[in-house]
């Protein structure tokens, strides 16, 4: 009986990926809603900020495609088997968010974000189980989270502290 409570407490590939799929699907819907906030929501709009929304969705939707659908997979592949590079892989999400904030209007940070958040939590968990050092998992995680907190206050503020 342990043996069956034991392989059903354990995450299959299939719920793995069904589980990032859900999360990049929010996390995309997050960014287009940040787009269209920060080009609408703007008191002083410009027309070129409202014609790009479009292009900044079908932009997120296919990093979220990458990110959720080819990175994060590999990425979390590579900790559950102690794979040396894990580590960067994590940490290499976390830096890819923090610059992304530079284009915070874009959304794009709430893409990857989360991206380097799940493999934060994750790593830390492995690397918990193991006895090995988490300080980058932590790095990730820390990165991850500033990401998703600086862009959508850079945002939140942009349009409204602006307001003349």
């Amino acid at each position: 009986m342990s043996t069956s409570m034991q392989a059903a407490s354990q995450p299959t590939r299939w719920s793995t990926r069904g589980r990032l799929a859900g999360t990049g699907v929010v996390a995309v819907a997050a960014a287009a809603s940040m787009a269209v906030y920060a080009a609408y929501g703007d008191p002083h709009p410009k027309a070129s900020q409202e014609q790009g929304v479009p292009f900044l969705i079908a932009i997120s939707v296919m990093v979220g495609a990458v990110v959720f659908g080819l990175l994060v997979p590999r990425a979390l592949q590579a900790v559950r088997v102690a794979s040396p590079g894990a580590p960067r892989w994590a940490l290499g999400h976390g830096i890819v968010a923090v610059v992304l904030v530079a284009a915070f209007w874009s959304g794009l940070p709430l893409v990857v974000g989360p991206a380097a958040v799940i493999l934060g939590v994750e790593g830390r968990r492995w690397a918990e189980q193991q006895s090995q050092p988490r300080g980058r998992y932590s790095a990730t995680l820390a990165l991850g989270l500033v990401a998703l907190a600086v862009s959508i206050a850079l945002t939140v503020v942009g349009n409204t502290v602006g307001v003349h």
